[in-house]
């Protein structure tokens, strides 16, 4: 199945399948990154301490947790260095107690086998520094695709210690895990739209933004988070106010977790100091929303039932090639397993958009207007399924054809599917990953298989292909053997194309043809016999038993 390289896009392949038929594969996050003027396949692999398969750069400086600053992101020509602070409980007094400083912890390198896309091998490149902050307390760098991410993992509550009664007497203690970043001299920071001093105290819910002086964005810290092991889905995860200080010559950035949260979770847990995100995917494409909550950086995505009446979205961009085309079966859409329960009941939509974007607010989310093809979904294979799994849809042609046929007649540049719940009760839902899970190469995938209009081919035994309308830019008829017939009556476009009438098999075009007609290789019996007009230039080449005609061109 050669892939056609030059229909690849940020985040789709597209490969020919023979016969006029063709399949995109296409994801809701990247799969190509630019480089040497091509779109190249990303691979995460760090070799000899450093990885550049991606759109950025990452250099291991130190292997030594507590040694300086550890590692490297850089991107067009400037860097961010980075190592770990101190971990701390705090409170609203902003008063502190020591947990643990950076400890020796030596880096191991290890490199997990990934698919961007089926049957597109890549590696995500960890760094991890086990017992960074104690026993049980290990960090890690990931390597994910666009993004570096920066996780503290903690195996139990009884890791650990209780805060003591003053940070607790204090109001909402929380822990707090500072990382500390420098700079190369031609980055600037922004912190709510406003360039940063880099002296005083910043906090934002919102992204901070790193730009050169040519004001490019550099990259951004997005979204403080942390989670838990499976658990009460919708409470699992939260997200921390990002927190920028300067101490000393250095500068810190702050996660802050509740306790009463640790107290709560299913553990191990996870803490996200700060991911550092190059921006060239919003990592919003995918998400959900129920009632007027609405969230789309999260990590997992939901429909069904869990607590909640929920529905997802995911967006497919960089599409094209899609106009007047036939849909085939062989099309759908692929989820990653995170802990489906139950027997979902789902519905699957299109949004009949030509150019649709993803929703920002679960009001527009459920505004969307779903296609009046629907595929329903019972997801009992999701549930199945084990964690991290990929589980393909039923068929969606039919919704993907309501966008291509009339009325609507689209050529869509991008396609958004809706899928929603469908009377599931509680606790019967689908939880799937998101992009946004690390290392962002887990996110809803679809798989498009279409043949062209105007592309016919075989016509074996007895069979018969007849296509009588119109045809458009290209028409292809070939093999029509033994006694099967290839006969286009209709006009046909720009270019036509009839080939191998063998036997007593016939290849005849009735209608008006277009600027340029092919026909060649009636063997035996065969006959390819254009009756219509034929305009500007036409070449026929026939083999017969005993005669060839090389070459016919008519001039009009």
């Amino acid at each position: 199945m050669p892939e056609i390289l030059e229909k690849r896009t940020r985040t789709s392949k597209t490969y020919y399948l023979g016969n006029g038929k063709f399949a995109l594969d296409s994801s809701t996050g990247k799969v190509h990154h630019w480089k040497n003027n091509q779109w190249e396949d990303i691979n995460n692999e760090i070799v000899s301490g450093g990885m550049d398969g991606d759109g950025y750069t990452f250099t291991i400086l130190q292997n030594t947790f507590n040694a300086g600053m550890v590692v490297e992101y850089a991107r067009m020509g400037e860097y961010i260095q980075l190592m770990g602070g101190n971990l701390e409980w705090s409170n609203d007094l902003d008063q502190l107690s020591l947990i643990e400083i950076p400890q020796a912890a030596t880096g191991v390198v290890t490199n997990e086998p990934r698919q961007l896309l089926p049957n597109v091998d890549s590696y995500t490149g960890k760094v991890k520094f086990t017992g960074a902050y104690g026993a049980n307390r290990d960090w890690e760098w990931v390597c994910g695709v666009g993004t570096l991410i920066k996780i503290l993992t903690i195996q139990s509550l009884a890791d650990l210690p209780t805060p003591p009664q003053y940070i607790i007497d204090g109001g909402n203690p929380y822990l707090k895990l500072n990382a500390i970043f420098d700079l190369s001299s031609g980055v600037n920071v922004f912190i709510d739209e406003e360039e940063w001093d880099k002296k005083k105290k910043e906090q934002t819910f919102n992204n901070i933004e790193f730009r050169n002086n040519d004001g490019e964005l550099l990259w951004t810290f997005t979204a403080q988070k942390y989670w838990d092991s499976p658990g009460n889905l919708l409470t699992r995860e939260g997200e921390s106010i990002k927190t920028v200080r300067r101490a000393g010559q250095g500068l810190i950035i702050e996660v802050r977790v509740p306790y009463s949260w640790l107290q709560n979770a299913t553990y191990p847990v996870f803490i996200d100091a700060s991911p550092i995100d190059d921006q060239t995917d919003t990592g919003t494409d995918d998400g959900y929303s129920y009632g007027s909550t609405f969230n789309n950086t999260t990590d997992h995505i939901y429909v069904g039932y869990p607590g909640a009446d929920i529905d997802y979205f995911a967006l497919f961009g960089s599409i094209s090639g899609l106009g007047g085309v036939d849909i085939g079966a062989n099309s759908y859409i692929s989820l990653n397993e995170g802990n489906s329960l139950g027997t979902p009941l789902t519905k699957i939509w299109v949004s009949v958009e030509e150019a649709p974007a993803a929703p920002t607010t679960a009001a527009e989310h459920q505004a969307k207007t779903r296609s009046t093809a629907g595929v329903v979904w019972v997801a009992t294979d999701m549930v199945a399924a084990d964690d991290g799994v990929w589980v393909n849809s039923p068929s969606i042609e039919a919704p993907l054809q309501e966008l291509i046929d009339a009325p609507n007649s689209f050529n869509p540049s991008a396609i958004l599917i809706l899928h929603d719940n469908d009377g599931s009760t509680n606790n019967n839902y689908i939880a799937c990953h998101s992009q946004n899970v690390a290392p962002n190469t887990l996110g809803p995938k679809i798989h498009i298989e279409w043949t062209e209009a105007g592309a016919t081919a075989q016509a074996v035994g007895d069979g018969t292909i007849t296509p009588a309308g119109a045809l458009g830019t290209i028409g292809i008829f070939k093999q029509g053997i033994g006694g099967g017939s290839v006969t286009p009556a209709g006009a046909l476009g720009a270019i036509a194309i009839f080939k191998q009438a063998i036997g007593s098999g016939t290849l005849t075009p009735t209608g008006a043809l277009g600027t340029k007609t092919l026909f060649k290789r009636a063997v035996g019996d065969g006959t390819i016999t254009p009756t219509g007009a034929l305009s500007k230039v036409s070449s026929a080449i026939s083999t017969g038993l005993k005669h060839i005609i090389k070459l016919i061109l008519f001039h009009y």
